[in-house]
């Protein structure tokens, strides 16, 4: 069962979806113990039903004739009502929130600023937030060859991050106790590319498509 509204004005854009599934399917890690190893084993878990509900918002506007200016802001929440496991059982959300701006400082020269940050809290733990930063300028020679400078993750903090905590009633194996504790950390790497840009044949520069997810993200998620 999916519910979805949307309210639009000028320039923003307001959603708000909700969605209720059975028979829903998620990953599960066990961890195990055979001939004195321990492994954690990555499978399927039927979760039997899932509530979720979310909203988003959408701002697109040019505060100057030189700059234009896109943002939005998603928010989402996950519970389970029932699964077979404990730790699969209760409520997660995750929201994230992006930035990009153009700048137009000449007519053959344009800079844009992208910015995204995201964060989901599980029901064992939490991914800390991520976040990144990226920068574009590019120099048109005429309408079809263009030289393009781009560095992504400016300030190296797009590194995935994530802290969990859930019982494992008989863990002798893990040192006696019954919490069992993980935290991963991702690195991050600074971006470097210079390109040159041909167009060949006629090109029709493509409008900015709210509803593509390529669009909106491209140089905004770093991806």
């Amino acid at each position: 069962t999916n519910f979805a509204a949307q309210e639009r004005s000028r320039n923003i854009v307001e959603s708000e979806i909700s969605s209720q599934i059975k028979e829903k399917f998620d990953y599960d890690t066990d961890i195990i113990e055979l001939n004195g190893q321990t492994y954690s084993i990555l499978s399927f878990n039927n979760i039997d039903q899932s509530i979720s509900n979310g909203f988003e918002l959408f701002l697109m506007t040019s505060p100057t004739k030189k700059w234009d200016l896109r943002a939005g802001f998603e928010y989402n929440e996950d519970k389970a009502t029932s699964a077979s496991e404990f730790d699969q059982r209760g409520t997660e959300y995750a929201f994230n929130l992006w930035t990009q701006s153009t700048f137009r400082i000449r007519d053959d020269l344009k800079l844009d600023l992208s910015y995204w940050m995201w964060k989901k809290n599980l029901i064992t733990g939490k991914i800390h937030p991520m976040e990144g930063t990226s920068l574009s300028l590019r120099k048109d020679f005429d309408k079809k060859s263009s030289i393009i400078f781009k560095v992504k993750d400016m300030f190296k903090t797009q590194a995935f991050n994530v802290t969990t905590n859930y019982l494992v009633p008989d863990a002798t194996h893990l040192g006696g106790g019954n919490i069992h504790y993980l935290d991963r950390k991702g690195k991050s790497f600074r971006k470097y590319s210079l390109t040159f840009e041909y167009k060949f044949g006629e090109y029709k520069a493509k409008k900015f498509d709210r509803g593509s997810s390529d669009q909106e993200y491209e140089g905004v998620m770093g991806y």
